[in-house]
């Protein structure tokens, strides 16, 4: 894109009589503009002083009949033509670049990447801080495969450890309410008393 920019500038110069070789370069400041032409080499071969020569070109621009949506303005400061290039149609020009393969690498090809995530607590309803990893998770893969990499999802399902043991004490110690809430239609219900249950269990776990 800053190419064609680049090249579409260089043409606003030749209509302003510019000739030879034009070099366009990023000024050190900001405030100089986006793009700017140095002005030193031609006025050499003018024989005439640089800073009135970026003045000549800038107001010869300005005069000029050139259509051009991607530059905003034209300023000289000392012995550069400045552009100021407008963000809006900056903007557009990158949209526009965007598709499918937009960014696409191969640093990472018949490379391997395992990548864990969810891993959702089984004695828990999953809620937003689950889908939070869900989706910083899948977002990494993205990436990694977009730059070549082979990519496996692992999801370990919580189903074995310290807190499935605590849970199971729980509901041992509330077997009369474990056995009236297998019969609760609602699965919210039955979840939540998994949640009390593991909090009971992780309770006495600590007390005792």
């Amino acid at each position: 894109m800053l190419t064609e920019i680049k090249k579409q500038i260089t043409e606003v110069l030749k209509s302003a009589g510019v000739k030879g070789e034009i070099e366009l370069i990023t000024p050190p400041d900001p405030k100089m503009g986006d793009l700017s032409f140095a002005c030193f080499g031609l006025a050499k071969d003018k024989g005439g002083n640089p800073k009135e020569v970026a003045e000549e070109i800038k107001n010869k621009l300005e005069t000029r009949n050139w259509k051009l949506e991607v530059i905003e303005r034209i300023e000289s400061t000392g012995s550069f033509v400045n552009f100021y290039l407008n963000s809006n149609e900056l903007a557009k020009l990158v949209l526009d670049g965007v598709d499918k393969k937009y960014g696409e690498h191969k640093v990472g090809k018949g490379k391997l990447y395992i990548v864990e995530y969810a891993c959702p607590n089984p004695m828990k309803a999953f809620h937003l801080g689950h889908l939070k990893n869900l989706i910083t998770g899948e977002a990494v893969v993205r990436i990694l495969e977009n730059v070549g990499y082979k990519v496996k999802r692992v999801n370990y399902q919580g189903d074995v450890g310290m807190h499935v043991a605590k849970s199971l004490w729980g509901i041992y110690d509330w077997m009369d309410q474990f056995e009236d809430v297998k019969k609760e239609p609602d699965l919210r219900k039955r979840i939540e008393f998994l949640g009390q249950a593991y909090a009971h269990g992780a309770q006495h776990f600590e007390e005792s």
